[in-house]
């Protein structure tokens, strides 16, 4: 079922729509494969050559074979796509915002853009990791402080009285030993 939605959405996929952040959280291609292989590389196929037919360029892959290749080479260059991810490539290719193809797309272009979004895709990945190890870090200093609030710094200057009564009493309980001693 849910491969079924990633190569729905994969097909209908445009780069105004999707980034590769985004791409993280699709159908990843192992699964992909291992569910339904023949279809997804037929999605797959479908998309790379509509992005050859929108450049209207002559190109390498004249039969469907060498295009089912190529696509083939595409989802084992890295097992850690997603199908989005292959998909929003190849709008990024068609795009000319991977590599410059020179009016001739050849392997070594579609190698070198496979490369460029590879590396689009670890930035993105890295962005993700420090999103979480803040929201992790976060996690941790509210289980450690639990009067620690949501308050922006405003809110905090305001000066308004945040003390539950259970502070309060124990303030005054402090306040009491003090002024006994």
């Amino acid at each position: 079922m849910r491969l079924q939605k990633s190569l729905q959405h994969a097909t209908a996929l445009t780069g105004n729509d999707i980034t590769p952040v985004d791409a993280w959280y699709g159908c990843n291609i192992q699964r992909a494969m291992r569910e339904d292989g023949e279809n997804t590389v037929d999605v797959l196929t479908l998309l790379f050559a509509q992005t050859l037919e929108m450049m209207n360029l002559t190109h390498p892959w004249n039969t469907k074979e060498l295009a089912r290749k190529q696509v083939k080479e595409m989802i084992a260059f890295d097992q850690t796509n997603t199908v989005e991810d292959l998909a929003l490539m190849m709008d990024m290719m068609k795009r000319g915002q991977l590599a410059n193809h020179y009016n001739r797309p050849n392997v070594a272009w579609v190698e070198s853009s496979m490369r460029k979004y590879a590396e689009l895709k670890a930035a993105a990945r890295e962005q993700l990791a420090d999103r979480e190890k803040k929201d992790r870090e976060l996690e941790r200093m509210m289980a450690m402080d639990p009067q620690m609030d949501k308050r922006t710094m405003a809110q905090f200057l305001g000066g308004r009285n945040r003390l539950t009564p259970m502070d309060r009493e124990e303030m005054k309980a402090n306040d009491r030993e003090r002024k006994a001693k």
